[in-house]
């Protein structure tokens, strides 16, 4: 009977999961737009583990090949932004293709790699004059302060003199605004903008396409008598949500469908940004800088130019992942035969597919956000973490046997005196792991109140250690009692602090932060809780505490 109940329990939990993955996932009809073609995307080849911060790095001419067939039916010009490593191939593969190109030369701080730059295109713009567009001297090189502006001025007037198309220089709008002079020197204002990374940021349906033709009405006026080219726009499909602004795929398609819409109501020349996703950008600006592309890294289109968008394809695999890992959870309870009622087995079901979705979620997580060796090691770890205690927590709601988590000053005292002993014994251990979970979350809110613009909110991540905590805190922990709860006590006033911190600081319309904030307070209340305790079951981390005191004074706690 027992195991009829968890069965029915199951399925209940696992159709409501079902419901819960296709209702996010479900298709959305978004408006469609004027034509069958993008008019111009920034194009920049490299791929998984390259970057053009790697000097030696040469793109072989048959990768930017490959891209420009990909991109010939579906768009009618491509953006660059320097003339090294192998991209010096793009005007001749573009004519191949039937592409037009805006030529960009990548000025910095480098004297004689600027004068490399600049006479590479110019003899490119010379030899290719019937696919060049015009050639772009300088990429946000004032937003950089890579260059005073006289000193870009004067380049842009050596580029102007040498060749047979127009000249622009590209940068954010309101740098145009505080350098207006540099238009005397242009063909073309080109000016970039991105309602998602305003100071101020605009949501989708919050303005963000009326706040495009805003500005550009704005530089039409304040620069008569020049074409303005919006040399960057578009919307990301990763990342962190900035106050109401939400990056995700429906959204980016939405953004670019309305904004081809809008260009060709005002006759706006746009350049989307970008072709393809860029993984190196992380590295600066977290994950939403890798994901800017209407294609993926893998060159997989990530919506239709017509008809509905959905927000995640590969939707049905996560989920029977999750329902996989909820399956096998709920047959070892039942297997176990401990003896419970429906309500009990429909409670266990309903958190082990919570629990199973964020550990996917999180997995997930780790491919979209993780670039370097520090990234993927801090994401395995908390993600490594949270499925030991879940197990463990698991085993004890479930046999009622199995180790709690030692204290945290006892765990402290233990790598202090026996450092191994940790490891080899399962209190203790979980008591580590429990300490690094709530560790883990305090350091990522102060970051996020300290530096949040490239950070995401991980609630994946530390979902799944909370669910165990909050199992283990129910079920009666070890306590550390007196000065010795200073450390649970210092980070749960932490992450109680950082959330109304983070709270006010995103606002109540960016419902991620909110997720975070929830998540936070609930990992602040479960290091201070004090469950009934479990007899016999914890004497041997009681024993460990045994020397409290001599163990604070030594690690001067």
């Amino acid at each position: 009977m027992s195991r009829g109940l968890a069965v029915l329990a199951w399925l209940i939990t696992a159709v409501a999961s079902g419901l819960g993955w296709w209702q996010a996932n479900r298709p959305v009809a978004v408006p469609e737009p004027p034509g069958d073609r993008l008019p111009c995307v920034s194009y920049t080849p490299f791929r998984d583990g390259q970057s053009p911060h790697q000097e030696s790095l040469v793109v072989p001419p048959s990768f930017i090949d490959e891209d420009f067939r990909l991109l010939a039916g579906r768009v009618s010009c491509v953006r660059t932004y320097a003339v090294d490593q192998g991209l010096d191939a793009v005007p001749e593969l573009a004519r191949k293709h039937g592409l037009q190109v805006l030529l960009g030369i990548w000025i910095g701080r480098e004297r004689d790699k600027n004068a490399r730059q600049v006479e590479c295109a110019i003899a490119l713009a010379n030899e290719h004059r019937d696919v060049v567009r015009a050639v772009v001297v300088g990429n946000e090189v004032l937003l950089r302060r890579d260059q005073p502006a006289e000193a870009l001025r004067e380049i842009i007037r050596r580029v102007k003199r040498s060749v047979p198309v127009p000249v622009t220089y590209a940068d954010v709008w309101e740098f145009w605004e505080r350098n207006a002079a540099i238009a005397e020197d242009v063909d073309i204002v080109t000016i970039h903008l991105l309602p998602y990374w305003e100071d101020e940021p605009i949501g989708l349906h919050e303005g963000a396409i009326d706040h495009v033709r805003t500005i550009w009405r704005r530089m039409a006026a304040h620069f008569p008598g020049k074409p303005i080219l919006v040399g960057e726009v578009g919307w990301p499909s990763e990342g962190r949500m900035r106050e109401g602004a939400l990056q995700s795929r429906v959204n980016q398609a939405w953004f670019v469908r309305g904004i081809l819409a809008a260009a060709a109501a005002e006759r706006i020349d746009i350049n989307l940004i970008e072709a393809f996703d860029q993984p190196w950008k992380r590295v600066q600006e977290g994950t939403v800088g890798g994901h800017w592309g209407v294609y993926t890294t893998a060159r997989a289109v990530k919506f239709p130019i017509h008809g509905p968008v959905v927000e995640d394809p590969a939707w049905p695999l996560l989920a029977g992942a999750g329902m996989a890992i909820a399956t096998a959870a709920l047959a070892f309870a039942a297997w176990r035969r401990r003896r419970r009622g429906f309500g009990s087995w429909l409670g266990l079901a309903a958190v082990v597919q919570a629990g199973a979705a964020a550990f996917v979620l999180a997995g997930d997580r780790v491919l979209l956000t993780s670039w370097s060796i520090g990234d993927w090691f801090v994401a395995v770890a908390v993600l490594g973490g949270g499925l030991w205690l879940a197990l463990a927590a698991l085993r004890l709601h479930v046999t009622g046997g199995g180790a709690v988590p030692a204290g945290s000053l006892a765990v402290l005292e233990a790598l202090a005196a026996r450092p191994f002993s940790v490891l080899t014994q399962a209190g203790p251990r979980l008591g580590l792991l429990r300490l690094a979970s709530l560790f883990g979350a305090a350091a990522t809110m102060a970051c996020l109140v300290i530096d949040a613009r490239y950070r995401g909110f991980p609630v994946a991540y530390y979902a799944l250690p909370a669910i165990a905590l909050a199992v283990f805190a129910v079920a009666g922990a070890p306590r550390d009692t007196g000065g010795a709860r200073r450390i649970d006590g210092f980070l749960a006033i932490l992450l109680a602090a950082g959330a109304v911190a983070v709270a006010i600081k995103e606002g109540w319309e960016n419902h991620q932060s909110l997720g975070w904030v929830v998540l936070g307070c609930a990992l602040a209340a479960l290091a201070l809780w004090r469950g009934p305790q479990r007899g016999a079951r914890v004497s041997v981390n009681d024993s460990m505490s045994a020397s409290t005191s001599a163990g604070a004074a030594r690690l001067g706690l």
